[in-house]
């Protein structure tokens, strides 16, 4: 009997590889969300791909977090992951409001909140300080551009004094230092980090996650469009002398570690 080309295909065809699972057995592909329609190099996907891996690596049901964000790039991005869990898309700077209610209202769930440096540190600022303040049980990430992405790159509150941006206007004001406001108001866990050191943002993730209490992460996440020119100071991992400080406080600190030797603050930051 003769063997057509059909059935030699059949028949040579390796097997599909099997995907890794958790402890959970769920797969990589089931902490995904949709595509991301950024721009092409932007920060916040990396982080992005480092809030899928967290969750992943440690095992979380999807079901049992709550996705939350506010209007701006960075709000955008809870639509990249987890789209098994919960979500709610609040108004400009008013995300903070909502994630205190979801602490409230179901003390089993994870909160995950991604925010702007426009939506947390300019219109959202007091929302911002009043649920620190309370202590409400999310892990909120401040994707910091320095600018306002959506709206063709206008200076955010926290650009650095100095800066220049792509439109040629110099900040002359000092910047909203996100990471002080946090830890004056009593945040049991701030971080800063930025978005290019993947291994960093995986591990302060998954730490924040298992904080009881609100955990801020600041991650420098560069906006290739309008904030990633000679004169920046949140641009790609080039434009740094290192990579940007990162500190991580708990309550119980009483002092600030003293800062790793690989790591410098950017000229110009307070």
């Amino acid at each position: 009997m003769s063997t057509t080309v059909a059935d030699v295909s059949k028949e040579t065809k390796a097997p599909a590889a099997s995907s890794k699972t958790n402890r959970i057995g769920l797969t990589m592909q089931d902490y995904r969300g949709a595509e991301s329609t950024l721009c092409a190099g932007c920060g916040h996907d990396a982080i992005t791909n480092s809030i899928i891996k967290a969750f992943f690596e440690l095992g979380v049901d999807p079901h049992m977090v709550a996705k939350l964000s506010g209007i701006g790039c960075s709000s955008k991005t809870t639509n990249y992951f987890l789209n098994q869990s919960h979500g709610f898309n609040s108004l400009h700077g008013r995300m903070a409001t909502i994630a205190t209610g979801s602490s409230l209202a179901n003390r089993k769930l994870i909160n995950i909140g991604v925010s702007g440096d426009g939506d947390t540190a300019s219109i959202g600022l007091g929302n911002f300080s009043h649920m620190v303040r309370r202590n409400a049980h999310i892990v909120y990430i401040v994707e910091n551009n320095g600018c306002y992405g959506l709206t063709k790159g206008q200076a955010s509150a926290t650009a650095d004094r100095g800066t220049r941006m792509k439109s040629g206007q110099t900040i002359e004001s000092a910047p909203v230092d996100l990471c002080s406001l946090a830890i004056q108001m009593g945040c049991g866990f701030v971080a800063r980090s930025f978005s290019g050191d993947t291994q960093q943002v995986r591990t302060l993730l998954k730490a924040a996650i298992a904080h009881r209490g609100t955990a801020v992460l600041d991650i420098v996440s560069p906006c290739v469009t309008f904030n990633n020119h000679e004169g920046s100071t949140k641009s790609r991992c080039t434009k740094w002398t290192s990579f940007p400080t990162t500190k991580t406080f708990r309550s119980s600190t009483k002092k600030a570690p003293p800062k790793s030797s690989r790591c410098t603050t950017v000229p110009g930051s307070p």
